[in-house]
Parts: C-alpha cells; sequence; structure tokens
C-alpha cells in the first residue's frame, strides 16, 4: 500500500472526495440516475457545519496520494451526567473504501480520531451501532459496549408488510387483529392533560422551561436547549411532528416524530420521548397513534434501552420488542467521568435524538 496519512478534514479542499467515498461505500442509497436519495451536499452541510456552538464536527481523513481512503466524523454533543457536564464525540460517519478495507484504515484513523479529539477536550465518544459486523472495529480501539438498544414497534395496519410478503390478501384479516390488539392496550387519558400538536418546534409553548426540569430529574441526558432543538429538527427535507402535553399550561410530555419508510412500511419513528410527570403517558400514546391512523401511518417505532421501555411504559401501551438491536457504545476519553454512570442504564436517556438518524 502507499503511503497512508492521517489528518484533519478540510470539507472546503476535500468535500467532492467524501461524497465520491460515500458513493463507493453506500450505492445502495442512490437511485436509478445516481441521485442520492438520502445524503447530499446540504446534509453534509447541515451536518456537520452548522451546529450550534464555536466548534462545529470533528472529521478526520485517511489520504494516500490524493485521494481520500477513509473518512471519520463525530459531532459536539454535549451532555449531562452525573451532575456534570461533558463535551463528547457522537460518531456518525465512519467510511473506508472498499478496496481498502483489509488495510487496518478503520482502526488507524479511529485512533487517530480519538487522540486528536482527547487534544481538544472532548471527554468521550459515543455511537449506536446495530450490524453486529462492525463491533469488533469499535471494540479493538478500546471502545465498550454499554447495553442494549431494542427497536420497539407497534403495528397499526399491516397491509404494506403483508404486500411485501406476497400476502396483501390476507391483510383485511389481519388489520382487524391489529384493531383489535391496539384496542386492548389503549389506556383512559388523563381528562387534566391537554395535548397540541405542532409542526414547527419554534411553535412550541414553553419548552424552555420543560427542558430545565427535565434535565434536572433524568440523571444522564444529552442538552437539548433550544438552540440545539433548532438546529436538530432543522434537517434539510426533513419535517417532524411535535406532540406536546400540557398541564395547567405547563409542558410537562414531549414527543417528536418523522415519518419514515422502513421495510416498504410507511411508519412514525419516534426522535424523543421526554415528561416531567408520567401522568402525560396515556394522552401522548393515544395522540400519536390518532394522528398516524390519520395519516396513513401502519406503523410506530423506536430506539430505547429496556430501563427506558420500563419508565416509558412502552409495552403496557402495545409495543412490542422487534429482534433489531442497536447498542449504545463509548470510549472514554478523558477518564473525567466515573465508568459506573457510563455504564448505568437505569441513569441513562437515549433515544434517536442522539444520533443522526431520523
Amino acid at each position: 500500500m502507499s503511503m497512508l496519512e492521517f489528518q484533519k478534514f478540510d470539507y472546503k479542499v476535500s468535500l467532492d472526495r467524501q461524497q465520491k467515498l460515500f458513493a463507493e461505500c453506500f450505492p445502495e442509497v442512490f437511485d436509478d440516475a445516481h441521485t442520492s436519495i438520502s445524503y447530499s451536499a446540504d446534509k453534509y452541510k447541515w451536518l456537520f457545519q452548522s451546529y450550534p456552538a464555536a466548534t462545529k464536527s470533528y472529521e478526520y481523513g485517511a489520504m494516500i496520494k490524493d485521494d481520500l481512503v477513509g473518512y471519520y466524523a463525530a459531532l459536539p454533543f454535549v451532555y449531562k451526567i452525573g451532575g456534570q457536564t461533558y463535551r463528547s464525540g457522537m460518531v456518525c460517519g465512519v467510511m473506508t473504501s472498499p478496496k481498502q478495507r483489509k488495510a487496518g484504515i478503520f482502526t488507524k484513523l479511529g485512533n487517530f480520531a480519538a487522540e486528536e479529539q482527547t487534544k481538544s477536550g472532548v471527554d468521550f465518544n459515543l455511537t449506536f451501532p446495530i450490524r453486529k459486523a462492525v463491533m469488533p472495529g469499535f471494540m479493538r480501539m478500546g471502545w465498550e459496549v454499554g447495553f442494549e438498544m431494542p427497536l420497539y414497534i407497534k403495528f397499526l395496519k399491516l397491509n404494506s408488510l403483508l404486500q411485501r410478503k406476497k400476502l396483501g390478501v390476507l391483510a383485511p384479516v389481519f388489520n382487524i387483529g391489529a384493531a383489535l390488539y391496539s384496542t386492548a392496550f389503549r389506556k383512559k387519558s388523563n381528562a387534566d392533560i391537554k395535548v397540541v400538536t405542532y409542526k414547527k418546534f419554534e411553535e412550541i409553548s414553553g419548552y424552555g422551561e420543560f427542558i430545565k426540569t427535565y434535565e434536572q430529574i433524568t440523571p444522564n441526558t444529552l442538552k437539548k436547549d433550544a438552540a440545539f432543538s433548532k438546529w436538530r429538527y432543522g434537517a434539510p427535507g426533513a419535517e417532524y411532528l411535535f406532540v406536546c402535553a400540557y398541564r395547567a399550561d405547563r409542558l410537562i410530555g414531549f414527543v417528536s416524530l418523522r415519518a419514515i419508510v422502513r421495510e416498504g412500511v410507511p411508519s412514525y419513528g419516534i426522535v424523543d420521548f421526554m415528561y416531567t410527570e408520567n401522568i402525560c403517558l396515556s394522552n401522548l400514546y393515544n395522540a400519536m397513534e390518532a394522528r398516524a391512523k390519520a395519516n396513513g401511518i401502519e406503523a410506530i417505532m423506536t430506539m430505547m434501552s429496556k430501563s427506558s421501555a420500563g419508565k416509558y411504559r412502552i409495552l403496557a401501551h402495545g409495543f412490542m420488542k422487534s429482534p433489531f438491536k442497536f447498542h449504545f457504545i463509548f470510549k472514554n476519553l478523558s477518564g473525567k467521568i466515573p465508568q459506573e454512570e457510563l455504564l448505568n442504564e437505569e441513569a441513562w436517556h437515549l433515544m434517536f435524538i442522539d444520533t443522526d438518524d431520523l
């Protein structure tokens, strides 16, 4: 192999190279016109160059002459852990050229990125892989597994799922079963709670006070102030719904949803779900389901730890734990964070909001 060099990634010089590498690594996300259906220069600039802080991202590249053969990126998310604030690098962009897959670039570039982030004051890295194949590579770089993050799903209709399996003729019968199942798990809404749905984050009333209270009662959580949330829900081409529960005009529950299609099934992905008073849970679940049915959505899904699933009573509201599992994994770069805090599943609130997914 020619001389391999590691360096900080300069998008002003190498964005075209990064886009080319992405096309090589993920050809499945391109349509027949070779236009990316899930990634673009605009999305790159939003994700890695517009974060609402002085540091926009941590990006590194592996070069062989003028070719970008490896890319590693992390976002500067800030977390409250055990009462203290820590800087993280949420790893969300790792690519290795298919032509160099057995050259050890993933490990070498990952170690280089960790060293550079440590110099920049980053306390820990985290990410949420779902493919088992990538886990050994992270373990070789000294990462640790925190806990599983199952994907929970509630089916409202089975039209699309059965059509994919060439069993569409059975959909009416199975839909009756799904409706009865949903009814059996539906809980009565609390009459003292008012639910309001917004299409724009900026329209939400009371979010500032709500998030302060939420952070106070949640031991380990991503810092999600208004500036962060406006950025996170501002992805190019993305549309969200915000289902908010109020008690006496005070926001006490918050859900963010994005309409997606997974495995051919029109679905709502729950990006985030927070509450300060759990009396609003039934109201929020009922509102999500009503909105989904009105919009032709056939399933609602989300990622969360088994501990969070218990707190949010997700199984009691008709969701099922699917066989698909994400994992919360981390690397404690600075050593400042007590290991027991990082491993304490019950203390964490982690969902898709903590990723670049959805």
